[in-house]
C-alpha cells in the first residue's frame, strides 16, 4: 500500500491518515488499519479512536458493550477506556465497582503502572465515591470511604520481594482493601509481606493489629497461608516458634523451636550428606548424568553406596568444618564450600588427589551452576537446617547466612508446608528469615540474548557486586547463557577473561565453587562446540584446562581435556605424553564419561582419547591429503584398540559411535 503523503493528517501521536487510509505509527513504520474507515475516523486521546461503526484501541477493534456503540467510547488514560457500561482494559472488558456512575463528568482514573499484560492496580472515581482494583482476593474492587482521589495510591512496597500486597494510602489515611487501619500514619509504614505492614514498632495482618512488637516478628515469606475460613493469612517467626496468623482475629502455632541438643549430630548429618555424594559421584558420573534425576534414580533403586572412611566432623572457631578421619588424617574447608569438602572425600576414598567435581545440569534450559547445590540441600533438607543453626550459634552469621540464600531461597520449593519443613524453620533464628526474602540480580536485566546479558554482567561489575547472593546468580546466569549460546567464541573472547581474574580474586568459597563450575563449563561448551557443531576452540580452551588443572577443579577429566586439546593444536608428542601418564595413574579400564549429557560412558581412556581424536580432526588442514592422513591414522588405532582388548570391545555403544564417526570423516573426505 503506497502512502499519499500530500494528504498526510496527523490525527494524534497514535493515528495518521492520509487520503482514503488510517495507520497506527509504530516506532518503525506506519501500519495501515484496513478495517477503519478514513472519512468517519477520529483519535481519541493518545492511544484510541472510533469511526463510524467501531471502536478501536491502537489497531485492535474493541467489542464493545451490547447497545453501545463508538460515540460512547471514552478513554480514561492510557490504555484504559469506557464506553459508559464496561470499564476496558486495552481491549479487555474489567467489570466496573458496583455502584459507580460510568458517564457522569466526575470520572477519572489513575493508574501506578505501565503493564499492558496483566492489569495492575488502578484508582477510580464517578466524584461521589473513590474505588481500588485488587489484584488478589475474590473480590476485583476495594471502595475507600472518605479517600483523596487526587493523592491515593498503592503503598510502597519493597521492590527486592515478589509480592503486591492490597495496602493503598492517600495523604493521611491507610486502607487494608477496603478496611482503613485508623491509627496507621501512611508517611510511618512499610508493606513487609504479602498481606503485612509494619511502621517499625507495631505490625498489622491485613487490617489486624498484632499483640507482639514488630521487633520480635518475623516475615517467613514464599508461602500463601489461609485460615479455616479462607481469608489470607501470613506465616511469622517469632523467635520461639513459628505461627499462623489469619487477617481475622485467629493465631494459631505451627511448630515450636527445640533445645539444640535435641536436634541431629553434625557427624551423622554430613556422613548422610557425603555418603550421597560419594554414590553419586560412584554411579552416576557427571556431564552424562544431571544431579536431580540421579537422586531420584537412587530414591527408586537404592544402588550400593561407596565405604565412606569413618570421621568425626567438628566445626572449628575459624568457620570451617573439619573432619578427622580414622587413619589420623584430616580435611577440612569453610562452611559454605561443603560441596568442595564432600569431593575431597571422596578423593581420599578413592586415593586420587583432592579436586572439585562440577555437576552441569545439561539438557536443560539455561542450567544454573547452582543446581548441584541445591538438588544436594533438598535431600538433605533437615541436615542443612541443622547446619545453619549450628553456625549461627557458634558466631558463624555471615556463613549461616551464605547457606541459609542456598537453603532457605535457591532450594526452595513452592510447595505446601509439611510438618517437618515447619520444625526446620522454627528451629532456626528469626533473624535468618530475611533469607527467604531475594530479588534475583538477572531480574534487573532487560537484555534479550545470551551473549548481551553476559556482556552486561561483565560491563556493569555485577562478578564485583557486594552482595554474595549477587554475584552467586549472576555467575549462575553466565553459566546457563554460556551452556546455551550459539555464539562460544565470544564468550572465550569476551568473558572468559573477566571470569579468570574474578576466580583469583574472589575471597568467599561459595562464590569460588559457582566460579569454579562456570570455568569447567566454558570447556563443556567447547568439547561440545567440536562434537556437534565442528567449531574448534582448543586454543582458547588450552589456559582454562591448565587453570583448572592448577587449582584442582576436576582434575582428572581435565588431565584428559588436555591431552584431547594437545592433539587439536597439533602437539601430538605433548598430547601421547600426557594421555599415557594419566591412564598410568587411573588405569587402563577407568571409566570416562561423554561430554555431554545423555551420551557414553567410555569404559577405557583409551577409547574416550580415540573419540576426541576423530571428533577434532575436523578442524582445519592446509590440504586434503593431510586429513586424509589423519583418517589413516584414526583407522589403525581403532583396530589396534580392537587388537589390545579383543574384538568383543566392537560391540560396545561407545566403540560403535567412534566407528560411525570415523565412517562420517572419511564420507566427508570423499566428499570433498
Amino acid at each position: 500500500m503506497e502512502l499519499d503523503t500530500t494528504k498526510l493528517d496527523i490525527l494524534s501521536q497514535t493515528y495518521v491518515r492520509d487520503a482514503d487510509t488510517i495507520y497506527l505509527v509504530t516506532a518503525r513504520k506506519l501500519k495501515p488499519i484496513k478495517s477503519a474507515d478514513a472519512d468517519s475516523f477520529t483519535a481519541l486521546g493518545p492511544l484510541h479512536g472510533r469511526d463510524a461503526t467501531t471502536g478501536y484501541f491502537r489497531d485492535k477493534r474493541m467489542r464493545l458493550t451490547k447497545g453501545r456503540g463508538p460515540a460512547d467510547l471514552h478513554p480514561l488514560g492510557h490504555v484504559y477506556a469506557t464506553d459508559g457500561t464496561q470499564l476496558y482494559f486495552t481491549t479487555h472488558k474489567v467489570p466496573p465497582p458496583d455502584g459507580i456512575d460510568l458517564c457522569g463528568p466526575g470520572l477519572r482514573l489513575r493508574w501506578f503502572d505501565e503493564n499492558e499484560v496483566n492489569m495492575p492496580h488502578v484508582a477510580l472515581t464517578d466524584g461521589a465515591g473513590v474505588w481500588m482494583s485488587l489484584t488478589t482476593g475474590p473480590d476485583a474492587w476495594a471502595r475507600l470511604d472518605g479517600a483523596d482521589f487526587d493523592t491515593l495510591a498503592p503503598l510502597g512496597y519493597d521492590d527486592t520481594l515478589p509480592w503486591r500486597a492490597p495496602y493503598f494510602r492517600d495523604v493521611s489515611r491507610v486502607w487494608y482493601r477496603g478496611l482503613r487501619l485508623s491509627d496507621a500514619s501512611p508517611d510511618a509504614v512499610r508493606v513487609c509481606g504479602a498481606s503485612m505492614l509494619t511502621d517499625g514498632t507495631r505490625a498489622w495482618v491485613g487490617a489486624r493489629l498484632l499483640d507482639a512488637p514488630a521487633s520480635d516478628l518475623a516475615y517467613v515469606d514464599r508461602y500463601h497461608l489461609r485460615d479455616d475460613t479462607g481469608a489470607d493469612g501470613v506465616l511469622l517467626h517469632h523467635g520461639d516458634r513459628v505461627a499462623f496468623h489469619g487477617a481475622a482475629d485467629m493465631t494459631r502455632t505451627l511448630a515450636t523451636a527445640r533445645p539444640a541438643t535435641g536436634r541431629a549430630d553434625l557427624t551423622q548429618i554430613l556422613r548422610d550428606l557425603f555418603t550421597t555424594m560419594a554414590t553419586l559421584f560412584a554411579h552416576y558420573p557427571p556431564l552424562v548424568s544431571r544431579v536431580g534425576k540421579a537422586l531420584l534414580h537412587m530414591q527408586e533403586n537404592t544402588p550400593p553406596a561407596p565405604d565412606v572412611p569413618d570421621f568425626t566432623a567438628r566445626l572449628t572457631t575459624h568457620g570451617q568444618i573439619a573432619l578427622d578421619l580414622a587413619d589420623g588424617s584430616t580435611l577440612s574447608q569453610p562452611a559454605t564450600a561443603w560441596y568442595t569438602l564432600g569431593c575431597h572425600l571422596w578423593a581420599h576414598t578413592t586415593g586420587r588427589p583432592a579436586a572439585f567435581l562440577p555437576y552441569p545440569p545439561l539438557g536443560t534450559m539455561l542450567p544454573r551452576s547452582t543446581d548441584a547445590h541445591t538438588q544436594l540441600i533438598k535431600a538433605h533438607s533437615a541436615g542443612f537446617h541443622a547446619l545453619i543453626a549450628r553456625l549461627w550459634q557458634a558466631g558463624h552469621t555471615d556463613a549461616a547466612r551464605t547457606l541459609a540464600h542456598f537453603t532457605l531461597c535457591l532450594a526452595r520449593d513452592h510447595h505446601a508446608l509439611t510438618e517437618d519443613a515447619l520444625q526446620h524453620l522454627a528451629d532456626l533464628p528469626r533473624d535468618l528469615m530475611p533469607a527467604l526474602h531475594y530479588r534475583p540480580a538477572h531480574h534487573h536485566f532487560g537484555s534479550t540474548t545470551n551473549l548481551a546479558v553476559a556482556r552486561r554482567i561483565v560491563a556493569d561489575g555485577w562478578l564485583d557486586a557486594p552482595d554474595i547472593r549477587d554475584r552467586i546468580d549472576v555467575i549462575s546466569t553466565l553459566h546457563g547463557a554460556l551452556l546455551s549460546t550459539s555464539k562460544t567464541a565470544h564468550f572465550f573472547k569476551d568473558i572468559l577473561p573477566a571470569v579468570q581474574d574474578h576466580f583469583a580474586a574472589e575471597p568467599d568459597a561459595a562464590v569460588r565453587e559457582q566460579l569454579a563450575t562456570l570455568l569447567d563449563a566454558f570447556l563443556v561448551k567447547g568439547q561440545v562446540d567440536a562434537e556437534v557443531n565442528r567449531l574448534m576452540h582448543h586454543a582458547a580452551m588450552l589456559p582454562v584446562i591448565e587453570l583448572c588443572i592448577a587449582n584442582a577443579i576436576n582434575t582428572v577429566f581435565n588431565r584428559a581435556r588436555l591431552a584431547e586439546t594437545l592433539w587439536a593444536l597439533n602437539r601430538d608428542a605433548e598430547a601421547e605424553a600426557t594421555a599415557e601418564a594419566l591412564i598410568a595413574e587411573i588405569g587402563e579400564e577407568a571409566h570416562l564419561p561423554g561430554i555431554y549429557t545423555n551420551r557414553h560412558i567410555y569404559r577405557t581412556p583409551r577409547l574416550w582419547f580415540l573419540r576426541g581424536r576423530v571428533e577434532t580432526s575436523w578442524r582445519r588442514a592446509p590440504d586434503l591429503d593431510t586429513h586424509k592422513s589423519r583418517l589413516a591414522t584414526l583407522q589403525s588405532e581403532y583396530s589396534a584398540l580392537l587388537d589390545r582388548y579383543g574384538e568383543d570391545v566392537a560391540q560396545w555403544p561407545e566403540t560403535q559411535d567412534i566407528r560411525a564417526a570415523i565412517d562420517r570423516y572419511a564420507a566427508g573426505i570423499r566428499a570433498a
